[in-house]
C-alpha cells in the first residue's frame, strides 16, 4: 500500500537521494526495526553504485545503537552519487524503494482537495488492484467458509492466527475469535491489538500465537502469544507489562552465547460474556504465575529471599 500511495502523489518521479531522505529522516530510535529498514536501504544503494568504480562507504547499525545524522551519512553519500553516475541504475533502486517511502499522510493531504479526473484516473490505475473491490469483504466470505451459526455469529468474529496486517494468509489461517478480544474492545482486546501492532512494527521478529483447546469443536478457548524480544526491549516494556495483566516477559536459563532475549507471552480467553467456563486455567497463565509467586512470597516470610 505504501508503493501505491507513493505512486499515487508522484513519489517516484523524484531523485534517488531524496526518496533515501524521506525513507530515513523518520528513524530516530534504535531498535531492530530501523536496522532491517536502513540495512535494505544500504544494499540497495550498494547495488546501484556496482560496476561504476566508486568505492562505497561502510554502513554498520548494531540494534542498541543511536540513530543520529553522522549515522546516516553513508547512506546520503551512496545515494547522492549513485543519482550522479548511475542514472539507469537509480531509477531501478527508486522502483525497489518506493515501498519503504511513508506516503500515507501526503496521500490524505491530497485526497482532502479537489477530486479531479486525473486523481480518480491514478486512483483507478494504481489503487483498485490492491483495494480488490470485485471480491466480497474478507469477513464475510471467511463467516460463510466456517460457517457460523445464528447464535454465534454475533459472538465471534473471523480471526486470524497470523495477523492480517503483517501478512497473514486467508482460509487456512482462520478461526472463530471473540469479538471483544479481534476488534479490541474489552481490556484483553486491547492488549491483544497491541501485540499484533508490536509485532508489525518490528519486522523480523520471530512470534507465534498457539490455540488451546477444551473440547472437540474448532473453536480455541484460549490463545498464547509469543514473541522472541532482544535484551534491550525487556526493561523498556518491563512498564507496560505491568499495567497489562495477560503478559509477562519470562527469561530463559543463563545462555551459554552471549546472545541476551526473552520471551514475551500473553494469554487470552476466547469465549464471549456468559459463556460456561472450562477448568482450564493452565499453569503458564500470566495470571496464574503471578498469583503463585505472591503465594511462595508470603509463605517464605517477608526476609526470605
Amino acid at each position: 500500500m505504501n508503493r501505491a500511495c507513493a505512486l499515487l502523489c508522484g513519489i517516484d518521479r523524484l531523485s534517488l537521494p531524496e526518496i533515501v531522505e524521506r525513507i530515513i529522516a523518520p528513524c530516530k530510535s534504535p531498535g531492530r526495526g530501523n536496522v532491517v529498514l536502513l540495512g535494505r536501504v544500504a544494499r540497495e544503494l550498494r547495488a546501484a553504485l556496482q560496476g561504476t568504480g566508486r568505492t562505497t562507504p561502510a554502513f554498520h547499525l548494531r540494534v542498541e545503537q543511536a540513530i543520529n545524522d553522522a549515522v546516516l551519512a553513508p547512506l546520503r553519500e551512496m545515494a547522492r552519487t549513485a543519482g550522479k553516475v548511475a542514472p539507469a541504475a537509480s531509477r531501478a533502486a527508486i522502483g525497489r524503494l518506493l515501498g519503504f517511502v511513508p506516503e500515507a499522510g501526503e496521500l490524505r493531504k491530497r485526497l482532502r482537495g479537489p477530486i479531479t479526473d486525473q486523481l480518480l484516473a491514478e486512483m483507478k490505475l494504481y489503487l483498485a488492484p490492491l483495494l480488490r473491490s470485485e471480491r466480497q469483504p474478507r469477513d464475510q466470505s471467511g463467516q460463510r467458509w466456517l460457517r457460523l451459526t445464528r447464535d454465534t455469529v454475533h459472538a465471534y468474529d473471523i480471526g486470524h492466527f497470523v495477523p492480517h496486517g503483517v501478512g497473514g494468509p486467508t482460509r487456512i489461517n482462520l478461526f472463530r475469535q471473540e469479538r471483544r478480544l479481534n476488534r479490541g474492545w474489552s481490556e484483553a482486546g486491547r492488549t491483544y491489538r497491541w501485540l499484533e501492532r508490536y509485532v508489525a512494527a518490528r519486522p523480523g521478529t520471530f512470534y507465534f500465537v498457539r490455540p488451546v483447546y477444551g473440547d472437540l469443536s474448532d473453536t480455541p478457548r484460549y490463545l498464547q502469544w509469543g514473541a522472541l524480544i532482544e535484551g534491550a526491549e525487556v526493561k523498556r516494556l518491563a512498564p507496560e507489562v505491568a499495567r497489562r495483566p495477560q503478559l509477562e516477559i519470562v527469561r530463559p536459563p543463563a545462555p551459554r552465547s552471549g546472545i541476551q532475549a526473552a520471551w514475551l507471552l500473553g494469554w487470552f480467553e476466547n469465549f464471549p460474556p456468559g459463556a460456561e467456563r472450562l477448568d482450564l486455567d493452565p499453569r503458564e497463565s500470566p495470571a496464574r504465575n503471578r498469583a503463585s509467586g505472591a503465594r511462595k512470597r508470603e509463605k517464605r516470610g517477608p526476609h526470605a529471599r
